[in-house]
C-alpha cells in the first residue's frame, strides 16, 4: 500500500518535474539564426518566468494550450461594473447610453488581439493583464471620485495649459521639465500619472513637493515598480537609457489616457483591428474628457498658479478632440530630422516592449508597426493643421535648438504665448539642467539598418512634413547629438 501511495506521489511530483525539464532541454537546443540582426532574443525576465515562458512555448507548440492566458472575461466583467456619467465623461454613441462604448470597444479588441497574438510570451501576457487589471481599479477610483465631487470638480477649471507633442524623439521630455519648473506651473509627476496605486484623494501641494513625497500612492508606486524589477530585471535598465521612469521626474500624461485605453505603449504589440480602431479619431472623446477630468480632481487639491505642463506625442493622433477639450491650450510641435528621429522611436518602443515578447521576435516587422504609427501622427497633425483657425496657439521648436540652447527655446515659448517670464523660472531651469546631465543610465544606442531601413526610405516618406516644419539647421543636424538623447522624447 506504502508503496503504491509513494508511487502516486513520485508521478504527481515527477510528471511535472520532467515536463519542464523537457521544455527546458527543447527550448536550449531548438537552434536561434538571428539572421543578421532580423530576429532577436526577448529580454531577460526573473529565472522562474523564464522556465515558465519555456514551458508555455512548449506547450503551445505541441499541444495548442497555453498556461496563461488574459482574463478577458474578468476584465470585461469589471469594465461593465463602473459607473457612467454623461455629464462628466461625455456622450458615447447613444445619448441614453448608460456605458461607455467606445472605451468597452476598446478594451474588448485590444484584449483579444494580445491574447491572439503569436509573438507576446508569457511574461507579457501576465503583465498586460496585470495591467489592464490595474487600469481599470484606478479608472473606478477616479470616476468615482469625480460623481463624489462633481459640482468642485467641474467648478475646477482648466485655463491654458501648454501642451507639448511631436512625432516623438525630439526633445519633448527635456521641454516639460524645463517647462514645469516656472514655480507658478505645475508639471506631472511620474508616481503622480502612472497607474499604480491610488490617485485619490489627490496629493496637496505640500504632499507632491515633500521629499519623498507624503502621499500614499508614491509608495504604492515605488513598491509596484520594486516587484517589476524584480520580475523582469532588464526592463528598467533598458528602459531608462531612452526614456526616464523615474517617480520623481516629471512625465507625460500617456499613462492617464491608458486608463482610457489609448494603448500607445503597447501599440506595436497590438494586431490589426485595435491598430486601425486606436488611430481612428472619432469616438475618443470619452477619452479625453477622462484626461480632463484627471486633471480637474488633481488641482482640487493643488492648483497651478496659472497653468499646466502636459506633454505626450500621442496627441499628434487626436489634435481635433485635444483642441475641442482643451480649446485655449498653447500647443508646442517638436521636430526633428527623420532619418535619426525614426530609429530612435522605433528603439523606444522596443525598449519598452521586448520584455513582452517571445525569443525570435522580428525587429524588423517590430519597426515597420512604428514606421506606420509614425506615419499617422504625421498625417492626423498636418491634415488639422491646415484648417485651425487660432495658429497663435501653436509654436513649432526645432530639436538642435533645443538641445543647443534650450533656455532661449523656453524664452522664446513664453514671449509666443505672452507668459511672465522670471528670473527665479531660468534659475530652476539652470539648475535642473545641471542636476540632470544625459547619459547617467547608459546611451541610447540605435540606427536606421538595426531596423532594416534606409535613409532614403525615411525621407521620401516623410518628404512633406520635412519641407514643411524643418527649417534648414536642422535638416542638416549634426549626428553628434543621437546617441545620447533619453530626454529627448
Amino acid at each position: 500500500m506504502w508503496k503504491a501511495i509513494i508511487g502516486i506521489i513520485s508521478a504527481l511530483v515527477g510528471t511535472p518535474v520532467l515536463v519542464v525539464a523537457v521544455a527546458h532541454l527543447w527550448a536550449k537546443l531548438t537552434p536561434f539564426d538571428p539572421k543578421g540582426g532580423r530576429y532577436q532574443k526577448s529580454r531577460k525576465v526573473h529565472p522562474i518566468l523564464t522556465l515558465l515562458c519555456e514551458l508555455d512555448a512548449f506547450c503551445e507548440r505541441f499541444f495548442r494550450f497555453r498556461l496563461f492566458s488574459i482574463d478577458q472575461k474578468g476584465l470585461l466583467r469589471k469594465a461593465l461594473k463602473l459607473k457612467y456619467d454623461q455629464e462628466l465623461f461625455g456622450t458615447s454613441r447613444s445619448v441614453n447610453s448608460t456605458r461607455d462604448e467606445d472605451f468597452l470597444e476598446l478594451l474588448q479588441v485590444a484584449m483579444e488581439d494580445f491574447q491572439n497574438s503569436k509573438e507576446i510570451s508569457l511574461t507579457g501576457r501576465y503583465l498586460i493583464n496585470q495591467s489592464l487589471n490595474s487600469l481599470l481599479t484606478t479608472r473606478e477610483k477616479i470616476i468615482n471620485y469625480a460623481l463624489e465631487h462633481r459640482e468642485e470638480v467641474l467648478k475646477s477649471e482648466i485655463t491654458r495649459p501648454i501642451i507639448i507633442t511631436g512625432i516623438g524623439r525630439a526633445g519633448s521630455t527635456l521641454l516639460q521639465n524645463l517647462l514645469s519648473q516656472d514655480p507658478v506651473a505645475r508639471g506631472c509627476k511620474h508616481w503622480e500619472v502612472v497607474w499604480f496605486g491610488s490617485p485619490v484623494p489627490p496629493a496637496t501641494k505640500e504632499q507632491v513637493d515633500s521629499v519623498p513625497p507624503k502621499h500614499r500612492k508614491f509608495a504604492q508606486v515605488v513598491k509596484a515598480y520594486d516587484q517589476l524589477k524584480s520580475y523582469c530585471p532588464e526592463f528598467v535598465k533598458e528602459f531608462e537609457k531612452s526614456h526616464p521612469i523615474q517617480p520623481l521626474q516629471y512625465d507625460e500624461e500617456l499613462p492617464v489616457l491608458q486608463q482610457a485605453l489609448l494603448l500607445q505603449l503597447w501599440i506595436p504589440l497590438a494586431g490589426p483591428k485595435y491598430f486601425e480602431l486606436f488611430h481612428r479619431i472619432e469616438g475618443k472623446e470619452t477619452a479625453y474628457l477622462y484626461l480632463k477630468r484627471w486633471l480637474q480632481i488633481m488641482q482640487t487639491a493643488y492648483k497651478p498658479e496659472s497653468h499646466w505642463v502636459l506633454k505626450a506625442p500621442i496627441h499628434m493622433v487626436f489634435l481635433p478632440v485635444l483642441m475641442k477639450i482643451f480649446p485655449d491650450a498653447n500647443v508646442i510641435f517638436c521636430h526633428r530630422k527623420m532619418d535619426v528621429l525614426a530609429p530612435s522611436g522605433v528603439s523606444f518602443f522596443e525598449s519598452f516592449n521586448a520584455s513582452f515578447l517571445k525569443d525570435g521576435y522580428d525587429r524588423y516587422a517590430f519597426a515597420q508597426r512604428i514606421f506606420k504609427h509614425g506615419g499617422y501622427m504625421r498625417d492626423h497633425m498636418m491634415e488639422f493643421r491646415k484648417t485651425f483657425e487660432r495658429p497663435e496657439q501653436f509654436y513649432d521648436v526645432q530639436y538642435n535648438d533645443v538641445v543647443a540652447d534650450p533656455v532661449s527655446v523656453v524664452k522664446k515659448i513664453y514671449a509666443q504665448f505672452n507668459l511672465p517670464y522670471t528670473q527665479t523660472f531660468e534659475d530652476r531651469m539652470n539648475k535642473w539642467l545641471e542636476d540632470n546631465k544625459q547619459g547617467k543610465h547608459g546611451r541610447h544606442e540605435y540606427s536606421l539598418e538595426m531596423y532594416n531601413l534606409t535613409k532614403e526610405e525615411v525621407l521620401t516618406e516623410f518628404k512633406e512634413y520635412t519641407q514643411t516644419y524643418l527649417e534648414k539647421n536642422e535638416i542638416a543636424e549634426n549626428r553628434k547629438h543621437d546617441a545620447d538623447d533619453r530626454f529627448m522624447f
